[in-house]
């Protein structure tokens, strides 16, 4: 159940926080997440940003940093 706090970024964040760390559910974290984050949360974007990275992010592949490394 995603709970509306009408622009509270802090609180959208920390309920995407409860819903990764305590419940362990990606899906809804993500979505406390963006919901935080169109609203201009920069807590909101490192922590999709850090699930993306992970692997996490439900639907999408690991993003790594490799195919931005030069080999040469």
């Amino acid at each position: 159940m995603i709970l509306n706090f009408q622009g509270h970024l802090q609180a959208i964040t920390a309920l995407g926080w409860h819903a990764l760390e305590v419940e362990r559910n990606v899906t809804v974290a993500v979505e406390y997440f963006e919901k935080a984050y169109k609203r201009g949360s920069p807590e909101a974007a490192h922590n999709l940003g850090h699930i993306y990275y992970s692997g996490l992010y439900p639907g999408k592949p690991a993003d790594t940093v490799s195919h931005m490394v030069d080999d040469q």
